[in-house]
């Protein structure tokens, strides 16, 4: 279908649903009328940069063994690079991961009453909705 369409010219009605559909979606998610014409200004002229142009001219490039290096140094270090915790935050962090209970199959997670709560409702809604659309 989309080989069948390539090329057609849109009409002029499908033309200005558009761009009803892209004023109303501007104005719902809050662009203002002068900030649209700030924006038709500054791209008057301007022409759009060509994707696959793009694509195709970093198709081939590819980190240098120096760059290749530094990157799997970081990896291997990450951000506590050259760093440990003291033997008194090791037993505080110990201590703290030993008084809670696991949750939903995280160990040493406990999630908020609230939080359990609304996944509770969110599930026996879920479960109504797919009991109903059953029946039907």
């Amino acid at each position: 279908m989309a080989q069948a369409k390539r090329g057609v010219p849109l009409s002029e009605a499908h033309k200005r649903a558009c761009s009803v559909a892209q004023k109303e979606r501007h104005a719902r998610d809050g662009v203002s009328e002068a900030t649209r014409l700030k924006m038709s200004e500054a791209l008057k002229g301007k022409k759009r940069p060509d994707t696959a142009a793009r694509n195709k001219a970093a198709a081939g490039w590819k980190h240098t063994d120096e760059a290749k290096a530094k990157i799997a140094e970081a990896s291997r270090t990450g951000g506590f690079k050259g760093k440990s915790h003291s033997d008194a935050t090791r037993a505080l962090i110990r201590d703290a991961r030993s008084r809670q209970e696991p949750t939903c199959g995280m160990e040493g997670k406990k999630q908020a009453e609230e939080t359990r709560r609304k996944i509770s409702e969110g599930v026996k809604r879920a479960w109504a909705l797919r009991k109903r659309n059953e029946v039907v």
